[in-house]
């Protein structure tokens, strides 16, 4: 399982395949998007940001246990690393990618054995249109988030834009049609306690 925040202001919640199709679907997000790269195209960045920010934002590398908030006063599974509940996911971010995207992604996933094809659940064109994320199942084995970043990425031939060094990172989605893979049987209940049980306290620290 995985989860989103409505706004930065509002608890998490767990995202079903429902509402993860009805955000990409969304016409509001579809229409921000194309405005965002329209405006990228002219070297308004300012005006990108401010769309992409306005996005749906998922947090796919964890869930929260319920807390209080200091701000409200409310209890609920806010975003805070303290709190967080590792699933066994990993997050890269492959940013400022040059030329063809989809093309990119294509000669990298080529490069994978079919067992390494097998651990990615979700692969998407960022908003921007010039990056790619992709959301893979970690290996205990491996390490932590960042060793599972740094070992993956080399496995793709890829350089990733930043290490997720923190539990409480999120990503903002797209539209459908940017989505280049995706697997819905496993993406939205996948969880691996083991990964979580051996790293939780290290993300909470």
């Amino acid at each position: 399982m995985f989860c989103y925040q409505r706004n930065f202001g509002s608890p998490t919640e767990v995202v079903t395949q429902e509402r993860f199709r009805a955000l990409v679907g969304a016409s509001e997000t579809i229409r921000k998007v194309k405005e965002g790269r329209e405006a990228l195209e002219r070297g308004d960045k300012a005006t990108y940001d401010k769309l992409k920010k306005s996005l749906p934002f998922v947090i796919f590398i964890a869930t929260y246990e319920e807390t209080l908030s200091v701000k409200s006063q409310k209890m609920g599974a806010w975003r805070k690393q303290a709190a967080c509940r590792l699933n066994g996911l990993c997050v890269i971010d492959f940013d400022h990618i040059e030329g063809d995207v989809r093309k990119v992604w294509q000669e990298a996933y080529e490069r994978l054995s079919e067992e390494d094809r097998k651990r990615i659940l979700l692969v998407y064109v960022t908003p921007s249109g010039h990056g790619l994320k992709v959301v893979f199942i970690a290996d205990v084995a491996v390490g932590n988030l960042i060793d599972n970043q740094k070992v993956f990425s080399q496995k793709l031939g890829l350089n990733p834009d930043e290490a997720c060094k923190d539990a409480s990172r999120g990503a903002f989605l797209t539209t459908r049609e940017d989505i280049l893979l995706i697997d819905e049987e496993r993406l939205f209940s996948y969880e691996n306690k083991e990964f979580g049980e051996k790293y939780n306290s290290q993300y909470h620290a």
